[in-house]
Formats: structure tokens, C-alpha cells, sequence
């Protein structure tokens, strides 16, 4: 998914996560696949199991203007995907909406601006939609 951040033209330019071993290690990843450093990271123990609402704050209180990565933990973030999306997104064969790694790739004029049904979204892709290489 790093890889295909890089070849969208989508590389972050800063990221939230959570302080959670998997979504860390996800966050560390894809921050040395793009070139971030540490100082790019926000890690935080309590997005740990986050709610979408608990998401939302944190957003609404990063101040920086930069493309933004957040990677957390479901239900969470599906909850905060849906909540944020013009229109619904399409879940899976199998009625999931963000499976491992997924990425939502949001349209966002100002992070202290979301709010219900604000952010169109742009795509959401999953790594099994990845073509194999």
C-alpha cells in the first residue's frame, strides 16, 4: 500500500497513529517507504481502539495543513469513514469497509472543518483490489 501511495501521487506528508504495535509498525513503514522521519509521526497511546468520534477530535485538533495519514484500529475507523463521506462507501463482497491497510483517500480544505457527511471521497482502495505484480 506504501508503494501504491508513492505511484498515486498520495504520500503522506505527516501521520497519525496509534501507539498499538500493528497500526505503529504500519505507520513506521509506509513513513520510511515515502521518506518521513520521526518528527513526521504523531503517536498517541490513545487512539489506541479509538472511536470514530475520538478520530475526529484528533483531527480536528491537528493544525498543520499537510496530507495526512492516520492509521488506527476498526471499528473506529470505519465509523469515522462513514461519518465522514458525502456518500456511502462500498463495502466489500463480505460487508467490511476499511480490511487491513485499506486507504481512504479523502478530499479535506480544512482538518477543523469536518464535520458529518463533509469530506468527499475520493477512493478507497484495499490491497486485495492491488493487481498482482
Amino acid at each position: 500500500m506504501a508503494e501504491w501511495l508513492l505511484d498515486n501521487d498520495l504520500a503522506p506528508d505527516a501521520i497519525i497513529t496509534s501507539a498499538a504495535n500493528r497500526a505503529l509498525t504500519t505507520a513506521q513503514y509506509v513513513a520510511d517507504h515515502v521518506g518521513l522521519g520521526d518528527a513526521d509521526m504523531d503517536v498517541r497511546d490513545e487512539l489506541y481502539l479509538a472511536s470514530g468520534e475520538r478520530w475526529l477530535r484528533a483531527l480536528h485538533d491537528y493544525t498543520g495543513d499537510h496530507r495526512l495519514l492516520i492509521c488506527g484500529h476498526n471499528p473506529g475507523l470505519d465509523d469515522l469513514v462513514d461519518f465522514l463521506a458525502v456518500v456511502a462507501p462500498t463495502l466489500t463482497t463480505d460487508g467490511k469497509l476499511m480490511t487491513t491497510a485499506a486507504v481512504a483517500h479523502f478530499d479535506v480544505a480544512r482538518w477543523s472543518d469536518l464535520s458529518a457527511g463533509s469530506a468527499p471521497l475520493l477512493s478507497l482502495m484495499r490491497p486485495k483490489q492491488l493487481p498482482e505484480n
